[in-house]
């Protein structure tokens, strides 16, 4: 449950970033058709784990705190992406810089 929980704020936080970026740039199409794929994975997602809302209150699970990744934080961003390469770390350190 725990893991499903943060997989929820992950897939979240990144549904809000698609839309804030869509706002400012609303006349590029990658943008939606980004947005939209995201929503639907999350759709996946939710009804894979058949598990309920309970616990949840709309944005984040009960007792999670959203912040922004630093840049300590990319080794282990790194290590839990499945698309991970020689050089993913320092694609992400970049990203998050």
């Amino acid at each position: 449950r725990h893991l499903i929980d943060s997989l929820r704020s992950m897939i979240f936080t990144q549904l809000k970033y698609e839309e804030t970026h869509l706002q400012k740039n609303p006349d590029l199409v990658r943008n939606s058709s980004k947005l939209k794929a995201k929503k639907e994975r999350q759709k996946n997602i939710l009804s894979t784990t058949s598990i309920s809302n309970t616990g949840y209150n709309g944005i984040l699970p009960i007792g999670y705190k959203l912040r922004p990744l630093l840049e300590p934080d990319a080794e282990f961003v790194d290590s839990r992406w499945p698309y991970r390469s020689k050089k993913s770390l320092v694609m992400i350190r970049k990203q998050i810089v």
